[in-house]
């Protein structure tokens, strides 16, 4: 009795707490894509599609609201950069604050190219 008991719990818990994907496949994707790109703001460096953390789970469905309203990618990131700060983007955007993350890579990469270049 008290396994069939527990395994019935169990069962209300994992269907109440599943997320409910978007019915059109195309928004769908576009959620899957926005929550690769937003960061967790309670998980070290992991994005609200990895998480299970509430807020990552609460952030997901309030993206899927935000699609199915009709907002773009763009306005979505907008509304989530105002309520968390442009930290919570994987893809930090080109500003004088981040022009050396930017260009660093470039810059090693010439460099590279010139010592190999000058070696032979």
């Amino acid at each position: 009795m008290r396994v069939a008991l527990v395994t019935l719990f169990c069962l209300i818990f994992a269907y109440a707490s599943a997320e409910e994907p978007l019915p059109d496949k195309n928004l769908e994707a576009r959620a899957v894509e926005l929550f690769t790109i937003v960061k967790c703001p309670v998980c070290e460096g992991q994005s609200i599609k990895d998480s299970g953390a509430d807020l990552a789970v609460a952030m997901r469905k309030h993206i899927r609201t935000e699609i199915a309203n009709g907002l773009n990618n763009d306005e979505i990131m907008a509304g989530l950069k105002s309520s968390y700060g442009s930290e919570i983007s994987f893809m930090p955007e080109f500003s004088p604050n981040t022009f050396l993350l930017w260009l660093l890579p470039l810059g090693i990469l010439i460099i590279g190219l010139r010592l190999v270049v000058k070696s032979k």
